[in-house]
């Protein structure tokens, strides 16, 4: 198991004390929004984004924004962002979902931030492959594998959703 204070690379990231808080974050407040007194709720998009569907906000019990999901639909293409944030407001993991109906093709991109708000690590994953339809044709390929910098866009477009007055 790596010391905190080494570096995250794509060989220790899983065991890395800095990635697992932020996943071990993210598990606390899903299983808080679904048991305790935390509100769920649909908010506004303040982007006026037409390919902004649905802004889904978790708070806890002072109302802070502890969990946003960002559900997105442009042609074929659909995004799931869901974002975590710790109890300094701090965005702790980021886990994009990618889809392309026409070919079934699914990617997950997952970003893990340290206390501090740094980007520790990045993973992208197929989750699913092509398995119908037509296949992925490079550039749309290429908009999906891009999900990790559309989560970071997403996440300074929706500050002061989480920030109020900062």
């Amino acid at each position: 198991v790596p010391a905190e204070t080494d570096p995250v690379t794509d060989e220790n990231w899983s065991d890395h004390p800095k990635v697992t808080a932020a996943q071990a974050l993210a598990e606390r407040i899903d299983l808080s929004a679904k048991t305790s007194s935390w509100r769920t709720e649909t908010v506004k998009d303040s982007t006026h984004d037409p390919s902004v569907r649905e802004l889904i906000a978790a708070q806890d019990e002072r109302g802070q924004i502890r969990r946003l999901t960002i559900i997105e639909v442009s042609g074929e293409l659909s995004r799931t962002t869901v974002q975590y944030y710790d109890d300094d407001k701090v965005l702790r993991l980021v886990k994009a979902d990618d889809a392309h109906a026409a070919s079934e093709a699914l990617y997950r991109t997952t970003i893990f931030f340290d206390a501090t708000g740094e980007e520790l690590h990045r993973r992208d994953k197929r989750l699913l492959s092509e398995q119908s339809g037509p296949s992925l044709s490079a550039p749309v390929a290429d908009r999906l594998l891009t999900s990790s910098d559309a989560a970071k866009a997403l996440m300074e477009t929706h500050r002061a959703l989480i920030s109020p007055g900062e």
